[in-house]
């Protein structure tokens, strides 16, 4: 065992194989969730519109009524 470390290796030690494998399985992962996430992105797009355009619709019948 060398004992002999540098400054980069005390302050950036190596990050084990289990992190890689996982980030990897992570990125992966995301990958296959991409139709999903736009998906809801959508989702909540025409949600906020459909509110947009319920207030806009609120605000007319106000005036009108006034």
């Amino acid at each position: 065992m060398d004992l002999h470390l540098s400054f980069y290796e005390l302050r950036y030690p190596p990050v084990p194989n289990v992190v890689h494998e996982r980030y990897e399985s992570i990125r992966n992962a995301r990958g296959d969730m991409e139709p999903l996430v736009s998906a809801v992105a959508r989702d909540f797009s025409n949600t906020l519109d459909s509110e947009r355009i319920v207030a806009t619709t609120a605000s007319r019948i106000i005036n009108e009524s006034e």
